[in-house]
């Protein structure tokens, strides 16, 4: 249960005083910090810091699973739909020729038209035209 409003107290001064001794002058830091990148002369000390830790974290995503969480990336293109000798509609995926109903690099091919190829994708539906290439992460 609340207190009533003219119970409530303020917070204690000495998280004015923290706040003023540590986390301010962190900011104002910061904030100098990124003025000296931005604005700082091209071979300034804080520039080749910034160059140093942003390659340094260029090469942690690189090689760490964080990467990995976001692709690798397989790219299908529509190249075309055509007949079997049947009359059935195929599509021409790559270098690949696929059905309907049948799936191609994880990609299951729904529905076959002379325009488009509609495909599914992780539960999600798309028409790829003639041409048109589908990107998309072979992670689940």
């Amino acid at each position: 249960m609340n207190p009533p409003p003219d119970e409530i107290k303020p917070a204690p001064n000495r998280l004015g005083k923290i706040f003023f001794v540590l986390v301010l002058p962190a900011c104002v830091a910061g904030l100098a910090f990124g003025a000296l990148v931005v604005w700082g002369p091209a071979d300034g000390p804080c520039k080749k810091i910034f160059l140093q830790a942003s390659s340094s974290f260029k090469k942690f995503i690189r090689s760490n699973a964080l990467l990995n969480k976001i692709g690798p990336e397989t790219t299908i293109t529509c190249r075309g739909v055509t007949l079997d000798t049947g009359n059935n509609p195929l599509a021409i995926l790559d270098d690949q020729t696929v059905g309907i109903g049948q799936i191609f690099n994880g990609v299951k091919v729904i529905d076959i038209t002379s325009s488009y190829v509609l495909i599914e994708h992780q539960g999600e539906t798309r028409r790829l035209a003639l041409g048109e290439k589908f990107t998309f992460s072979t992670n689940n």
